[in-house]
């Protein structure tokens, strides 16, 4: 058996995070009332999840940034980064004030703002590490005169003295 991937188990994390909150939602809609213990328990679940995605997610785009040293993948990286800071910050005040979350967000509008950021989030980081497995494992150097794609400038070097695409160029001009 494979084992899975970093990609797979932010996935999975993520999965975590939404599918005790989409029970919840689909049984409410149905006109079951949900008993307070069990809703608590989903919602634990679902931060479990959330938590665990984000983090393992941050921490394999740190893995693959500073391997690959992208710039488009590291600009992404310090976006999820201030998004988690955002994310976390209201939650960190909400503690030390001895207040629930809704209370330090105050109003409606930043209670939904901050619940569409944990969206955004999750479905970033989730998308975000699936970007940056594929981009980890593409080939750095490429031929200028056929297909070949390698790793490393030595590699790249060896397959030039031998290329018959570059044979093929260099012998039409001469």
């Amino acid at each position: 058996m494979q084992r899975p991937t970093s990609p797979t188990l932010i996935a999975l994390a993520a999965g975590l995070a939404h599918a005790p909150r989409m029970l919840v939602l689909f049984v409410e809609a149905a006109g079951t009332a949900i008993p307070t213990a069990f809703h608590g328990a989903c919602l634990a679940v679902s931060a479990v999840g959330f938590v665990a995605a984000l983090s393992l997610g941050n921490a394999h785009l740190a893995q693959v940034v500073f391997r690959c040293r992208r710039w488009g993948l590291t600009v992404a990286w310090v976006v999820t980064l201030l998004l988690e800071t955002l994310l976390l910050g209201p939650s960190i005040a909400a503690g030390l004030e001895g207040k629930d979350l809704g209370g330090v967000l105050g109003s409606p509008a930043l209670r939904w703002a901050w619940s569409l950021g944990v969206v955004l989030a999750l479905a970033g980081i989730v998308a975000l590490a699936m970007i940056a497995e594929q981009i980890a494992h593409e080939p750095r150097h490429r031929c200028p005169y056929c297909d070949w794609r390698g790793d490393s400038r030595p590699a790249l070097a060896g397959h030039l003295r031998a290329c018959p695409g570059r044979r093929s160029v260099e012998g039409l001009a001469s």
